[in-house]
C-alpha cells in the first residue's frame, strides 16, 4: 500500500512522515507532496491508496487536490 503526504510546510511533512511507524500499517511507500500540482502529478504515476493533506495551501487546496 502507498500513501501520500500533502502540506506546503516541509517541518509539517517530515513530523508526520517520521512520526508514523508506516510498517506497522502495512504501509510500502510514503511520497510527499508540496503543492496539489505535484500531487496529482504524482498520483498519475503511483497507485496512492491513502493521502493525508493539508486544506489551506496556496495554488490548489486539498480539497481542490483531492476532486
Amino acid at each position: 500500500m502507498n500513501a501520500l503526504i500533502l502540506d506546503d510546510e516541509f517541518f509539517i511533512r517530515e513530523n508526520i512522515y517520521y512520526g508514523i511507524d508506516w510498517a506497522s500499517l502495512g504501509i510500502d511507500d510514503v511520497f510527499q507532496c508540496e503543492d496539489g500540482e505535484d500531487a496529482i502529478s504524482l498520483c498519475s504515476q503511483q497507485d496512492i491508496e491513502i493521502m493525508i493533506s493539508d486544506i489551506r495551501m496556496s495554488g490548489l487546496s486539498g480539497l481542490d487536490t483531492v476532486r
